[in-house]
């Protein structure tokens, strides 16, 4: 989607985007992508809620045969 707006903005005769223009375009692309980006979120703080369980219970387990 980046190379597309650049594209546009070239055939508009910019050669580069501004900082106002780019805002624009990532706020448009995070409202298209919020649920991959939720999803993304949500499978990483799975995965660290998993390794901190697993770090407790090897925590746990050398507490109990010292």
């Amino acid at each position: 989607e980046r190379k597309e707006f650049q594209n546009k903005l070239k055939s508009e005769g910019k050669e580069a985007a501004t900082a106002d223009e780019m805002s624009v375009f990532y706020k448009n692309f995070l409202d298209k992508n919020w649920k991959t980006h939720i999803n993304y979120n949500y499978s990483w703080y799975k995965q660290n809620l998993r390794i901190l369980f697993l770090e407790l219970k090897v925590r746990l387990s050398k507490m109990k045969f010292k």
